[in-house]
């Protein structure tokens, strides 16, 4: 990265994952927002958009997006644990349990 610009080895997933970690989550969303856009049933990039919001302890904003990825892709076992991280920090542990049991069926 130079200048806040993309290099040829990072992709677009990269930088917003980049973003992140140097705790840019509102650049960090543009990126994968904008990535969305163009794909918008990738699982992973609803996974990625959402963990901006997990990492700001903003549960209530990332749960919608983990639901989403598991509409996108129910195998994919990541949007079933951190949507049950989410709802264990709203305080809905059964909640949590429940949807770690689901993930367990469904991505076993």
């Amino acid at each position: 990265m130079n200048g806040g610009h993309i290099t040829q080895e990072e992709t677009v997933t990269q930088q917003g994952i980049r973003l992140a970690r140097e705790r840019k989550m509102e650049e960090a969303r543009a990126v994968f927002r904008d990535t969305i856009d163009d794909l918008p049933s990738d699982a992973a990039l609803w996974c990625n958009y959402r963990a901006t919001y997990l990492h700001e302890e903003n549960y209530l904003a990332a749960l919608p997006y983990f639901q989403k990825a598991i509409e996108f892709s129910p195998a994919f076992h990541g949007p079933y644990l951190s949507a049950g991280m989410c709802l264990s920090g709203l305080g809905l542990h059964e909640d949590a349990l429940r949807l770690y049991d689901q993930a367990i069926r469904d991505t076993g």
